[in-house]
């Protein structure tokens, strides 16, 4: 999985292809303000000792105090990770905070109601929830035929 799926992607903005195909990923520098080294000050192994992660940091009143990477990949603070599927997480908290605030009513509610946007397309009438769990029901037009 982690050449011929992963490894691609972490590599592309360096070589500009994945695979068989060019793309163009922007890069912004090779180094970042600073390095940061395997930490353990406290052990979060038990949580992140897993020969699919690439890298875990955890932050405790804004000190790290954890740090792993994947040596036998050469993953290192530097390496750039994409998000892939991180982006869900992060999006599902943030509705979760409106409907907190009550800014969302209901995930019930169709999407065309806040996304304006979408709301001329037939993407207008899904709730928020099936959004969420990426069951939109919407079928494109090249399986209707």
């Amino acid at each position: 999985m982690w050449k011929r799926q992963i490894k691609p992607y972490f590599t592309a903005h360096k070589t500009g292809t994945i695979g068989p195909f060019e793309v163009n990923i922007e890069s912004f520098g090779e180094e970042l303000p600073s390095k940061v080294k395997q930490i353990k000050e406290q052990n979060f192994d038990k949580f992140f000792d897993d020969k699919y992660n690439l890298a875990a940091i955890v932050r405790k009143n804004n000190k790290i105090v954890y740090a792993r990477f994947d040596d036998n990949k050469k993953i290192t603070s530097q390496t750039p990770l994409h998000g892939m599927s991180m982006s869900k997480t992060a999006l599902g908290a943030a509705v979760g905070s409106l409907v907190c605030d009550g800014s969302i009513k209901s995930l019930d509610d169709e999407i065309g109601l806040y996304a304006i946007g979408l709301r001329d397309t037939p993407y207008s009438k899904i709730s928020i929830r099936n959004v969420l769990q990426m069951n939109s029901g919407v079928t494109s037009q090249t399986e209707k035929t």
